[in-house]
């Protein structure tokens, strides 16, 4: 039981050690783009949705529920810490003292309106 867990626990930290390199890839690639900080973060959580969307497809489409450690690896991993709740929730945090309510209305509608669409395409894409 507890080998089972700490095998958990490191493949999870692999998962994580590469989606948040890629993360930070990614948000530092969109830099140089004139947009904000939290419309970069929201390209990545779209990102994360896509893939999310995809590898939950193939997943489910070839059977692979049962073999733990690569959705442990992927899902969890790679997606969760690719993925910037933090980051959003911080944004959301930093434009609320601000007092910008309409940008943190439009942030969390079109975070989560976008991210289920990007999750469905990815769902679509995986079936391709």
């Amino acid at each position: 039981m507890i080998i089972d867990q700490f095998t958990n626990i490191t493949i999870i930290s692999l998962g994580s050690v590469l989606g948040a390199n890629i993360r930070l890839f990614l948000i530092k690639k969109f830099q140089p783009i004139q947009i904000t900080k939290s419309k970069r973060i929201l390209i990545v959580n779209l990102i994360a949705s896509l893939i999310l969307g995809f590898y939950s497809h193939l997943f489910i489409e070839y059977n692979l529920q049962n073999n733990n450690q690569m959705l442990i690896l992927f899902l969890i991993g790679f997606i969760g810490s690719l993925s910037t709740f933090s980051s959003f929730i911080y944004c959301i945090f930093k434009l609320s003292l601000k007092r910008q309510f309409k940008n943190v209305i439009k942030l969390i509608i079109s975070s989560i309106f976008f991210c289920v669409i990007f999750f469905f395409i990815g769902t679509i894409l995986g079936d391709i």
